[in-house]
Parts: structure tokens; sequence; C-alpha cells
């Protein structure tokens, strides 16, 4: 099935990373065929005996020979020359292994945008938490600020009162300096009120973007885990999407816990850190999709100095405009090297229909 392939797919690349065998009796286990598990296995073989021959990696990040870069060649004519001769069935191994790395890129960046977008989504119901949050806070410094005016005019009132006292009644010096000692007992009192609830809203702020960022997340995994329960498809990517921006925002929320270890964060602080760490995020996807775009590039120069514009070249456009995820990036960022060649290709197709065309005529 479908789903035994793709299971398959996973699986060969945690063994390919932990240098583990892959053979027929793994693909066995998912593919349950004997014989399309011997095909399989065999063809892996021969897939990995070329992709060690001709380094795609290499040839990705442009360490070739190539008319346009020949100080930094590092394929002989000799080794050319093979690759012009070799049997086609090499010919297409090698521009499957050059299509299989392209698209791995192509859907990494794809999914990139979509954790992307799903983070901007998230971060702007964060933003509107410690918004209410700088808000409140404002309003309440307003209201401390006039319960300490009116206290300081209603101390002042009771001093003036002491005064007029003390000067009405005569009582001496005593109870005069008993009537001030009063009245100073009563400022710092009231001071130091103040300075404490000062602090307490920077206090109370500090975890607010930590604590909605651990909202939003529970509420994505909450909603996944509902839809599972009742029988709702979920797409594997959609899912696999989900919980890479679930585990982003745990890592923002730990990064946010640790800051407001030392001092207490206030709301526009709070932001101004996720602003800095979506932008990061951004930042790195950018680098990302120009590297998939060069590494296209380089892929189209390599097969052109090679093969030129032959059937090699048909094939790898031909491969590269049915693939999902390739024509997704192709569309959303372009490629010059593939217009181009997807316009000759499509002029040679027109003038082999008028040549056809002007045959049957002539007949």
């Amino acid at each position: 099935t479908a789903r035994g392939w793709e299971d398959l797919s996973r699986t060969i690349q945690v063994h390919e990373k932990r240098n583990l065998p892959v053979n027929e009796g793994l693909a066995v286990q998912f593919l349950q065929d004997p014989e399309i598990s011997r095909s399989f296995a065999v063809y892996y073989d021969l897939y990995k005996k070329y992709r060690d021959i001709y380094r795609v990696p290499d040839i990705l990040a442009g360490r070739f020979t190539g008319p346009e870069e020949g100080e930094k060649l590092e394929l002989d004519p000799v080794r050319i020359r093979e690759m012009k001769v070799a049997p086609f069935d090499e010919k297409l191994s090698l521009i499957s292994l050059l299509i299989d790395a392209l698209s791995q890129a192509f859907a990494a960046c794809a999914r990139d945008k979509a954790v992307q977008e799903l983070l901007m989504r998230e971060m702007s119901q964060v933003r509107q938490v410690l918004k209410s949050a700088e808000n409140k806070s404002v309003e309440n410094q307003s209201a401390e600020n006039k319960s300490a005016e009116n206290m300081s005019a209603e101390n002042k009132s009771a001093e003036n009162m002491s005064v007029e006292n003390q000067s009405a009644e005569n009582t001496g010096e005593g109870d005069s300096a008993s009537s001030q000692k009063s009245a100073e007992t009563k400022l710092p009192g009231s001071s130091g009120r103040q300075a404490v609830k000062e602090e307490q809203p920077g206090r109370a702020a500090q975890n607010i973007a930590a604590e909605a960022i651990h909202e939003r997340s529970g509420s994505l995994l909450r909603e996944l885990r509902r839809k599972k329960e009742a029988g709702i498809p979920v797409e594997r990517e959609q899912e696999r999407v989900l919980r890479t921006a679930c585990r982003e925002m745990d890592g923002l929320r730990e990064q946010l816990l640790e800051k407001s270890i030392s001092q207490p964060l206030p709301p526009r602080m709070q932001y101004a850190l996720i602003r800095d760490w979506f932008s990061a995020r951004e930042q790195a996807r950018q680098t990302a999709v120009k590297e998939a775009d060069t590494s296209l590039t380089n892929a189209f120069r390599f097969l052109s100095h090679v093969y030129g514009d032959g059937q090699e070249m048909v094939l790898f456009l031909t491969e590269l405009s049915s693939g999902y995820y390739s024509l997704k990036f192709i569309n959303e960022h372009g490629n010059e090297e593939y217009f181009r060649y997807n316009r000759m290709l499509l002029l040679r197709e027109r003038r082999d229909a008028l040549r056809d065309e002007v045959l049957r005529l002539m007949e």
C-alpha cells in the first residue's frame, strides 16, 4: 500500500543516518510481498552504488566541471566521457538521485513555510494577550499614581490640621513633637505601600507570554487528539507541521522563562524577544530557500555539461515538472535555469510537431 511505501521510506532514512543495513528483510516488513521486497532490495543496492559514485551532494553544491566555472572542476574529461556512454539505466539512476535530493530540499522548504505560517498565527494570538496585559498594567499604574496623590493630599491635610490644633491649644513643645512624629510616621508608611504595589505588575507579567504560548501549544495538540479520536482524517504532513510548530513554541517558552529568572520582564520586552525569535527563524528559512534554488541551478548546469540538451535533460525536466514539491517550489520562488530549459524543450516540441505536419502534407 501507499502507507507501507511511505513508512519504508522513513525507516530507510533512519537506517541510513545510523549506518544500519537496508535489505530485503527490512523491506518485506512494510511491503508484505517477498518478490517486490527482493526487487526493491536489488534496486536499492544499485541506487546506493550510484549515489556513492556520483556524489550527488557535490553536484548540487556546484563542485563539478562546468563551462562557466572550470577552475573548480572536479570531474575530469575521462569521467565525463564515461558518463556520456554509460548504460541508460545508469543515467536514469543518476537523474533519480538528483530528483530525490532536490525533492527532499523542496519538501523541507514547504514544511518550513507551513510551520512559520502556523507560528505567525499563534504568535499573533500571544501578542494580543501581551497587549491586553500592557494596557492593564498602564491602567493599574495610573490608578496607583492617583491613589498615591490622594493619600499624599490627605496626609498633608492631616499634618496642617495637627499644626493648627497645636497652635490653638498651645500645649507646649512636647505635644508639638508628638504631633510631628505622628505625621512623619504616616508618610513613610504610605510611600512603602506604594512601592510594593509598583513592583507587583512586573512580577505578575514575567510569565504572561510563556503561559500564553503553553496554552496555544496545548490547544493545538488537544485539537489534533480530538480529531483522531473522532475518526477525522489528518494528513501525515499536516500533523508533522503541527507537532514541529508545537516543539518550536515549547523551545521559545523555555527561552522566555530563562530570561525572566534574573529579572521580571514587562509585556513589551517579552514581545520583543518573540519578535526577534521569529525573525531569526524567517531568516534561516529564506537561507534554506536560496540554497535549494542554487542546488537546482547546479543540477541543470551539471546535466547540460555532461549530456547537453539530450534526452537526459528532457527526462530530468519531465520528472521535475511532475513532482508536487518541486513544482510548488518553482511556482513560488522561480528558477532561471528551469524556465530557460523548459522554454527550450517547448520550442523543440513545437518544432518537431511542425516538421511532422509538413512531412504529412508532403506525402
